[in-house]
């Protein structure tokens, strides 16, 4: 017998951002995430319908849960993905699709997701979910 990783019941999907067409220069915002009893999350951005403009995704936290006070973007220490220069370059959306950042050791509870557009006239549509990771559960066969 084997134990097989079951990653459905390790991961909590919750949307990061509903989806939404952006048309101008913005700062558009998810909602809040409660990212309690889970050790570790990734965000999972789709961008489709892109005409022009970029996107970037901002991962930000708080110990607030409405997100009122000491709201920061969360570190790049704290944050993985595709490149090492930090947060702004491994966020960058692109007209391919899907881009991810995950969060590691998150000082604060509550995170967000914002998507910020520039040089946007006719714009894209952008979502994005977000999957906590739980602790292993194990199946043994």
């Amino acid at each position: 017998m084997s134990a097989v990783r079951d990653i459905r019941n390790q991961l909590k999907p919750l949307v990061g951002l509903a989806p939404q067409a952006i048309a101008s220069d913005t700062t558009t915002v998810g909602p809040i995430i409660d990212s309690a009893g889970y050790d570790s999350g990734l965000m999972i951005s789709l961008i489709a319908e892109i005409t022009d403009g970029s996107y970037t995704m901002l991962l930000e936290q708080s110990a607030d849960s409405a997100f009122g006070s000491g709201v920061t973007a969360i570190a790049d220490e704290n944050l993985n993905g595709d490149v090492d220069s930090g947060q702004e370059a491994d966020a960058a959306l692109s007209a391919s699709g899907v881009s991810s950042l995950g969060i590691v050791n998150q000082p604060e509870r509550y995170v967000r997701l914002s998507i910020v557009s520039a040089g946007t006239t006719s714009g894209a549509v952008v979502a994005a979910i977000y999957h906590g990771k739980a602790e292993v559960a194990k199946i043994s066969n």
